[in-house]
């Protein structure tokens, strides 16, 4: 065990990183990973002045669990240096968008609010023996992979509202 694995085994517990390296944009990208690929992912990105490690303390506590990647950013602890120097909010972005791309597919925000978007709320109104109507709000269950999502998220949804008597209305023939 290297010096530098060693400092990093004894800030994570133990565990030590797999590194992966992205080519985008001309630059090559340092990515540290840590848990098993079937778990869900989450990507730490450090400030700036900052590089990968400065996640390490936080690992024990995601690990198992998460997949965790977290890069060293163009200019950053082992990433290639951009030349000529581009350092804007803009360049790291779209230098993200390419380490998601290559390290977590589909975790970006329009999946996440697609995935969401198969949650639909509809009302079933059925009419009454008075000509009133009974309406039941109801959303459809969430598939396996959009509770995971919700559990992973820390979010519910709401409880399933009592059904409720609406006024008369004229019956459509």
């Amino acid at each position: 065990m290297t010096e530098g694995e060693a400092r990093t085994a004894a800030l994570t517990g133990g565990l030590l990183p797999a590194t992966e390296w992205v080519e985008v944009n001309g630059l090559r990208l340092r990515c540290l990973v840590w848990g098993a690929a079937e778990e869900p992912t989450a990507v730490l990105v450090h400030g700036n002045g900052a590089h990968a490690h400065w996640w390490d303390t936080l690992i024990p506590a995601l690990v198992p669990g998460w997949r965790l990647v977290a890069p060293d950013l163009r200019g950053h602890g082992e990433s290639s240096w951009a030349e000529p120097p581009s350092y804007l909010m803009r360049d790291f972005a779209a230098d993200l968008g390419g380490v998601l791309s290559a390290l977590a597919p589909g975790l970006t925000p329009r999946a996440v609010l697609e995935t969401l978007a198969g949650v639909q709320m509809l009302d079933v109104e059925v009419p009454t023996t008075d000509g009133r109507w009974l309406v039941m709000s109801r959303y459809t269950q969430p598939e396996k992979a959009v509770a995971l999502l919700l559990a992973r998220l820390k979010m519910k949804l709401p409880e399933q509202p009592p059904p409720r008597l609406s006024a008369k209305k004229k019956l459509m023939t």
